[in-house]
């Protein structure tokens, strides 16, 4: 009977990990899935193969194969928030533990609230789409085109400013040397920044020789009326 009951457990703990590793193979399939690599079933055996990519593909040493393999939790369960392609370039560790400052400050206004606390502890991935702030307390994304002007601040921090709102970010201290990274990380982010902007001012603001052709074409097509057509061309004149 004892040894039935034996077998029983051996049993339930192959079956248990059988299940963990189909859990575990599933999620790094997925992790390929959203840094935009194959995921048919060849491709399954080929982790190391898209982590080397992604690591090699990032603008510092950061982003390293260990951290999106999972051997540092916080750093792999970040993944499943990147969309597909997007490319982490900067990953930085928040401060956490008993002598630690707050992870992250939110001022909005005169007022402060503490979004993460010394102890919540958590990542900032900064990737070619979005700061991203992530723990398990919560998920903030910051798009660039929405960022006033980032700091990189001793300690360290990063100060990113928006919209009526500044994120007070700490980072802590590896074995990298964390403030080049910083530094690095700002420079960055304010090139992503100006970037967004001019295309967002390109968007709203088309090319006139682009709106001139355009209308030449309604004209010929005869969806807008030769009088409609040299009036706005005029208009588009004016802008030239």
């Amino acid at each position: 009977m004892v040894e039935s009951m034996d077998n029983r457990k051996d049993s339930d703990n192959i079956s248990l990990l059988d299940e963990l590793k189909d859990e575990f193979q599933e999620g790094k399939v997925e992790m390929e899935r959203k840094l935009g690599y194959q995921t048919n079933t060849e491709s399954r055996g080929t982790n190391k193969k898209v982590v080397s990519r992604v690591a090699s593909n990032a603008k510092s040493n950061t982003v390293t194969e260990e951290r999106l393999m999972g051997k540092e939790q916080y750093f792999f369960s970040t993944i499943s928030y990147f969309e597909e392609k997007e490319q982490p370039h900067f990953l930085f560790p928040l401060t956490q533990g008993l002598f630690a400052e707050p992870a992250l400050i939110v001022e909005t206004g005169p007022d402060q609230k503490e979004l993460l606390s010394k102890s919540d502890g958590g990542t900032v991935a900064i990737t070619n789409r979005y700061v991203r702030i992530h723990s398990s307390k919560g998920e903030w994304t910051i798009p660039y085109n929405s960022i006033a002007s980032v700091d990189f601040v001793g300690h360290p921090a990063l100060h990113i400013q928006t919209s009526g709102r500044t994120y007070y970010i700490r980072i802590a201290g590896t074995f990298f040397d964390e403030e080049q990274n910083l530094s690095k990380a700002a420079k960055y982010i304010r090139e992503m920044q100006r970037n967004s902007r001019e295309e967002t001012q390109s968007t709203s603001n088309p090319d006139p020789i682009d709106q001139l052709e355009k209308l030449s074409g309604l004209k010929e097509e005869e969806i807008i009326s030769e009088k409609d057509f040299e009036r706005k061309k005029q208009e588009l004149l004016d802008e030239i």
